[in-house]
């Protein structure tokens, strides 16, 4: 059962004692303490399931991206959601669902049709875990 973390938004009230923000905003300072920019992800939403921690995530794009095929860059088509384990935080598991953009090739020679958006700085192709849980994994075996 997924449990949503209460945001600023549904702790403080109008009127309430500190119900003007006094630092950066949530997001920021989740992205701050999760080090989110070093897998190119921002969070967008957080959960408890269980004793694993979900987060939302879309990847930090710097526009549209380039086909694989031909090089040419692609018209955004829809998005896909890929899930990568990460590191623990307080103690407990982490999950990553990350938003993945996926564009068109219109190129007419080009093979390929539909490409996702590099996501090479999360995780390796195919992998179910970030880059960084994986060498936290090695550093805690040696």
């Amino acid at each position: 059962m997924m449990m949503k973390v209460p945001t600023p938004n549904t702790i403080n009230k109008p009127g309430d004692p500190m119900s003007q923000p006094t630092c950066l905003p949530a997001q920021i300072v989740a992205d701050t303490i999760v080090r989110t920019v070093e897998l190119g992800v921002r969070i967008t939403d957080a959960a408890v399931a269980g004793e694993t921690t979900v987060l939302w995530c879309d990847l930090l794009t710097d526009g549209p991206g380039a086909c694989p095929g031909c090089g040419l860059v692609g018209v955004y088509r829809d998005s896909v959601e890929r899930r990568v384990s990460d590191v623990p935080v307080v103690g407990h598991p982490m999950q990553l669902r990350v938003r993945v953009p996926r564009y068109r090739c219109m190129h007419d020679g080009c093979a390929r049709e539909v490409f996702a958006h590099d996501t090479s700085t999360l995780a390796r192709p195919g992998a179910s875990t970030t880059r960084r849980c994986g060498e936290y994994v090695l550093r805690r075996l040696a």
